[in-house]
């Protein structure tokens, strides 16, 4: 967690609670096997949360400076999906 908020910082985003505690959750149900990385994996997931906010962004005819930082829990809800499985 502490790596993708690191990521994020720096890209210029800002994730509030709420997104923090759907992160929280997909990063815990991870399965951890011995390739797993977690700096490599955080980036992973950062690059496509960033995708699906893109995706909810094309939507908004004009979006603020602050739509344009914020990572929201729309953006990282569809993460949990694959954790289960290990197919993220």
């Amino acid at each position: 967690m502490t790596i993708f908020c690191q990521h994020a910082s720096t890209a210029g985003y800002e994730c509030p609670a709420d997104t923090l505690d759907l992160l929280r959750a997909h990063f815990d149900q991870v399965p951890r096997g011995r390739s797993f990385g977690n700096g490599r994996y955080a980036r992973k997931v950062l690059e496509e949360v960033v995708t699906r906010q893109a995706g909810r962004l094309r939507g908004m005819a004009s979006p603020a400076e602050a739509d344009l930082r914020t990572l929201t829990p729309e953006d990282a809800s569809g993460l949990l999906a694959g954790a289960a499985d290990g197919s993220r």
